[in-house]
């Protein structure tokens, strides 16, 4: 079976991906394993392993110890990282190269989506939910700031690109928009990671919302241009 990471960012579809994988039968998908902070509550994923940051020692050793017995199932076993994880703990980049593992290198084409994402989940104080809130936030969209957000995320994709590309790690890229849109790209990341055992469940977890952008967003009127360039991307 194979072992392979998720590399991504906040807001991008990880966390359903994360517990879609884990109902495929004979496979283990773990949600937030590199959290800087003890959650011990999960909201998706495999459960029995502590956190990274529960387990003593030095690194590298101990991150070399801990991912090895996390990957040590006859499972097909995958793990979430975070660009932000991967780097601050470099040492994980070794342990990929070295251990041959495989990465599902999920993205979002229209960045605007998460950086409201992002904006929206610090107003409602939720980042997933099983059911649909009855919520109607809105945010202010500051154009000078989101375009800053917008260039690191953009920065980000492209810096692993090309480290997965110049170090020839064996990966796959994801759209997110078409992850949602059309079930036969979960079946290709499926093959990848070469798990080939039924769909024991389906996530729980649900879109917290469905409103139109212009109905989340306070001045959408002010930044209906700037938005709409980001849309069209998505579309393409």
């Amino acid at each position: 079976m194979n072992k392979y990471i998720i590399l991504t960012t906040q807001r991008s579809g990880s966390t359903w991906l994360v517990d879609t994988l884990n109902g495929v039968e004979n496979s283990k998908a773990y949600s937030e394993l590199f959290l800087r902070t003890d959650k011990k509550l999960r909201v998706a994923g495999a459960n029995d392993v502590e956190q990274f940051c529960q387990v003593s020692g030095m690194r590298p050793f101990k991150t070399f110890r801990y991912l090895d017995r996390v990957y040590g199932g006859n499972e097909c076993i995958g793990i979430k990282l975070m660009y932000k994880q991967l780097l601050r703990n470099p040492e994980i980049f070794f342990y990929i190269l070295s251990r041959r593992i495989s990465v599902v290198h999920l993205v979002r084409k229209n960045s605007f989506n998460v950086v409201l994402s992002r904006m929206l989940k610090s107003v409602r104080g939720v980042a997933h939910v099983e059911q649909k809130l009855e919520d109607n936030s809105r945010v202010y969209v500051n154009v000078q700031k989101v375009s800053r957000s917008i260039r690191i995320i953009e920065a980000q994709k492209s810096f692993f690109r090309a480290i997965l590309n110049f170090f020839r790690i064996e990966h796959l890229e994801v759209n997110y928009e078409a992850l949602v849109d059309d079930h036969e790209v979960l079946n290709h990341i499926l093959r990848f990671v070469g798990c080939n055992g039924c769909i024991k469940y389906r996530s729980k977890l649900v879109k917290i919302d469905d409103r139109s952008v212009s109905d989340k967003i306070q001045n959408y009127a002010e930044v209906e241009q700037f938005i709409k360039k980001w849309q069209s991307l998505e579309r393409n």
